[in-house]
């Protein structure tokens, strides 16, 4: 797909800067958020590695973290790149890409294994994507349709001529 000529960035290039900025704040977010699942777990019942409750909810409170990180980077991605998405789609992108870690773990009981774990972590980045894209879409249009296209016209005839302007309104 070619960029619009008002876009400076073809899409291709901003997805790649979407998806590296949602994966690294997005673990950003996950090892913060993990970090103080852990701590709130060993202070408040039992340790990470004590119990599954604690485990759970140090997982749990780590599927958020990605989620918001995600949503994050993504739209810092894209707005470095000079794209309209909004930042609300694309939050609420990323917290319904968390619904696949949080069923996981949930589903799991605490014990889930690494490797699912991090295949379900790349869908709170997408999911983020995907709605920053389509509201900056959707602002494009938004944009294309507000700015109304005048153009002179001139017509002539063997009696004399007109002038005027056609357009789009």
């Amino acid at each position: 797909m070619s960029a619009p000529h008002d876009e400076p960035f073809p899409l291709g290039a901003r997805l790649v800067g979407e998806s590296v900025g949602g994966a690294l704040i997005g673990a950003t977010g996950l090892a913060v958020a993990f970090l103080g699942g852990v701590l709130v777990t060993d202070q408040v019942s039992c340790g990470y590695s004590e119990c599954r409750k604690g485990r759970s909810v140090s997982l749990l409170s780590a599927s958020i973290g990605m989620g918001l990180g995600a949503a994050s980077g993504v739209y810092l991605g894209g707005s470095l790149m000079d794209a309209r998405g909004g930042l609300l789609p694309t939050l609420l992108g990323g917290l319904a890409g968390t619904a696949a870690p949080l069923a996981l773990v949930a589903l799991s009981d605490g014990d889930v294994s690494w490797g699912a774990l991090t295949a379900t972590f790349a869908v709170p980045v997408a999911t983020s994507i995907l709605a920053f894209e389509l509201s900056h879409g959707a602002d494009q249009r938004r944009r294309q349709e507000e700015h109304p296209v005048m153009v002179p016209t001139v017509s002539l005839a063997p009696g004399g001529g007109a002038l005027g302007l056609t357009g789009r309104f």
